[in-house]
């Protein structure tokens, strides 16, 4: 279904607030967006850059990426992991398997710098739903997290305010850690 079907058919007319521009934040408005649904992203960081270390996109991922339209600049940011392989002490390999294509996979598997990751992110996010979709706030209400589906207010010293009380809803992405 093409952007914006469901909302020029009048089927559905839904504004949501996410909250964190990481890389499961803009991933999850690149995908409502593609439903027709209009994603507003907030993000508690003063200024968004690319930082932290290198992360695997297994082929599952990458599938759900190049499915958003990003196959090009993972292909040019990451580097197509083909073998998985573990030494001892002494530089003897002692285990190694294929990984993503190679393993035959339809999609590869990319190693990539989550800075670099969040960055493509972020600039198809401005692309397609422009500049303003990506906003940093100082807070989210009074708590530091909400209910999903909880309409909300924001404090922000951007000169636009926004206020959930206009129809949006509220959804909380969160990373797992162990």
């Amino acid at each position: 279904m093409p952007p914006g079907a469901l909302a020029a058919a009048n089927v559905l007319s839904v504004r949501v607030i996410i909250a964190g521009a990481g890389i499961a934040g803009l991933t999850a408005a690149l995908s409502l967006h593609a439903a027709g649904i209009e994603p507003l992203v907030l993000d508690a960081a003063r200024e968004l850059r690319p930082l932290g270390v290198g992360i695997n996109l297994l082929p599952h991922a990458v599938r759900e990426l190049t499915e958003l339209g990003l196959a090009g600049p993972l292909a040019a940011a990451g580097i197509e992991t083909a073998e998985q392989a573990h030494f001892d002490r002494h530089g003897n390999l002692i285990w190694s398997e294929p990984r993503g294509t190679a393993l035959g996979y339809r999609w590869p598997q990319y190693s990539v710098h989550r800075g670099q990751l969040q960055m493509i992110l972020l600039e198809a996010v401005r692309g397609r739903l422009g500049a303003g979709a990506v906003r940093t706030v100082n807070r989210l209400g009074s708590r530091p997290a909400f209910t999903c589906g909880q309409p909300i207010g924001m404090d922000t010293s951007a000169p636009s305010r926004a206020r959930g009380e206009n129809g949006a809803t509220a959804v909380e992405v969160r990373s797992l850690r162990r």
